[in-house]
């Protein structure tokens, strides 16, 4: 997805791992699929795609922001709780439309927001903030309300064709 659907400002929007992983989930047989949202990691964009303009400062820094005093704990938490809610409006969807017994929600870091100075989510910090991190079971039924649009696989197809043409051709 990180080729495929990648956006400069936005990075890969929760849409595009839903799209993608409900396409999977309905071509292929598997005992296990993993759907990695980037989401609510900075920059945090849910304002900025569902009002069509770019990032802020704000939305765009984040924490980093807040870590150099520019903006207020209040402002970035605010920003951090959308993105949340963003990406979850996309799990939801993702359990509506794929067939699975067992559903794990999680994620691999927390952030921490001026906790003993700390800022994001420094490699090796056990900070309960950075640590501690969500476990939710649940399940899964297709109910079909939504339909991938098939285009992020497409564009990994065409990429992959092009990579060979110029492979063959000799540039890569």
């Amino acid at each position: 997805m990180w080729e495929t659907a990648h956006q400069d400002e936005f990075g890969v929007p929760p849409r595009a791992i839903t799209d993608r992983t409900v396409e999977v989930a309905r071509e292929s047989d598997y005992d296990r699929l993993i759907a990695h949202y980037m989401q609510p990691h900075i920059p945090y964009i849910a304002d900025a795609i569902e009002e069509d303009r770019s990032l802020t400062d704000v939305e765009a820094g984040g924490w980093k922001l807040l870590e150099s005093d520019d903006v207020t704990r209040d402002e970035v938490w605010e920003l951090y709780e959308e993105t949340l809610r963003f990406v979850l409006d996309d799990v939801e969807v993702l359990l509506e439309n794929i067939d699975a017994e067992n559903v794990v929600i999680t994620a691999d870091h927390g952030n921490a927001f001026g906790e003993y100075s700390i800022y994001g989510h420094p490699e090796g910090m056990i900070l309960p903030t950075i640590k501690k991190v969500p476990w939710i079971s649940s399940t899964a039924t297709d109910e079909e309300t939504f339909s991938p649009s098939g285009m992020h696989a497409e564009s990994q197809r065409e990429k992959t064709n092009i990579e060979d043409h110029l492979r063959d051709l000799g540039y890569v």
